[in-house]
């Protein structure tokens, strides 16, 4: 098979690397290869040794592509992390054409216009989301081509990141022998996977709760409302269980995967031997006392993401709840818990889409990234105008955006 037939998302989390591969067959998305490697090469999403990183990008690539059966020589690769920030602007501009005429041409320009804000230092844009226009005061326009107008305004979501951490994230997959063609925040890329329109329409939260950080992505008739990452996750869990059972990281990790719950009332009743996940331990530890350290900082992260609602005035106000994904979601109990704390309907994230191929981790919520990083490079409207005539993705070479952003500060100046 030819490389230039597939293509290949790349997730590069905190505790692993996933690649999720396919192609399009007859019309429809055929998965190829859905496989992860662990990973000890960042911390809260940011990288802290490249050379265990590009160990584990390389040991998930091998099995990549023995299993796509072909080589993989680029990638579209996933964003998180705490460096991650959020900002909303707004741009105006007069309409070009002498008739009023609204083009792409003058789309283009005034989300130019709105990317035009200064970033904290060492921060670079990912993507520009234009959330909606306005055409002469008339708001709540999706797709002004075509109208005619005097003045265009556009309100957009602007996410960016560390420069450093971005170029890291690049070296680490470049020295592999890959190039990243596209950056994409992974709460962007899990959205692709896991909401449906009806969902972003009413109003939801998608919290992607995963090894050191949370991912929070809210949208509300149909657009991105807010994003955030919250510098916590279930490796939290695991150290307050290392340190609650005074044992090792990884016996704390395979006693939270095997009896971690949120809910201390429904664990069951016994004690575990901690000899059975290393001889060399001799403790024995309730069950209940397991739940116990388990709900105390999985409530944390709930109760952090509710402040994040209500910073936003949504807390309780989202019809079609939270959906959750990420690794730390398959914590017993999870769901419920989500419901009580967030006082909103709670669902596990399961793929919406139709696939065929290699489908045993498709419903794993730790590939929810890697697949729509996998969808996002099939669908061909990411990467060009087809659909809605500008690519909100911001592209890896932004010396020509850059300079378009410097145009327009020159316009202002007398």
């Amino acid at each position: 098979m030819k490389s230039s037939q597939i293509v290949a998302g790349l997730d590069i989390g905190s505790s692993k690397v996933a690649f999720a591969v396919g192609k399009i067959s007859e019309g429809l998305i055929e998965i190829l290869s859905l496989n992860a490697t662990p990973n000890a090469g960042l911390r809260k999403g940011i990288i802290i040794d490249i050379e265990d990183t590009m160990s584990a990008i390389s040991s998930a690539l091998e099995v990549a592509e023995r299993k796509a059966g072909a080589p993989i020589d680029k990638v579209i690769a996933g964003v998180g992390g705490a460096h991650i920030i959020t900002a909303l602007s707004k741009g105006i501009i007069a309409v070009s054409r002498p008739n009023g005429e609204i083009t792409d041409q003058d789309i283009e320009r005034v989300v130019d216009a709105a990317a035009a804000i200064a970033l904290p230092p060492n921060q670079e844009i990912l993507h520009v989301i234009p959330e909606q226009f306005i055409v002469d005061g008339q708001e709540s326009v999706k797709d002004p081509t075509g109208m005619n107008g005097i003045r265009l305004e556009a309100e957009v979501m602007i996410i960016g990141g560390s420069s450093n951490a971005l170029k890291n994230l690049e070296r680490s997959i470049t020295q592999v022998g890959i190039k990243p063609e596209t950056l994409v925040f992974n709460g962007l890329a899990s959205t692709r996977t896991l909401l449906t329109k009806k969902q972003k329409e009413a109003g939801v939260l998608l919290l992607d709760i995963g090894a050191s950080t949370t991912t929070l992505t809210i949208w509300e008739e149909g657009e991105l409302l807010y994003g955030n990452i919250l510098p916590i996750g279930s490796t939290h869990v695991t150290n307050d269980i290392a340190i609650g059972l005074k044992t090792s990281l990884e016996v704390a990790e395979k006693i939270k995967i095997k009896f971690g719950d949120c809910n201390p009332e429904n664990a069951a009743e016994g004690i575990v031997g901690l000899k059975n996940f290393d001889p060399r331990e001799t403790n024995k530890i309730e069950k209940k006392l397991i739940a116990e350290i388990t709900e105390a900082r999985m409530k944390e992260i709930f109760e952090k993401a509710r402040i994040e609602l209500k910073r936003i005035q949504k807390d309780s106000r989202l019809p079609a709840g939270v959906v959750l994904t990420g690794g730390g979601s398959q914590i017993k109990g999870c769901i419920e818990m989500a419901k009580e704390e967030l006082s909103l309907p709670a669902q596990k994230g399961l793929p919406i889409l139709g696939v065929s191929g290699a489908i045993d981790n498709l419903n794993n919520p730790s590939f929810s990234v890697s697949i729509g990083l996998l969808l996002e490079g099939l669908d061909e409207t990411f990467r060009t105008r087809k659909e809605s005539g500008f690519n909100f993705a911001v592209p890896k070479d932004l010396s020509g955006f850059l300079g378009k952003v410097k145009d327009f500060f020159r316009q202002l100046l007398p």
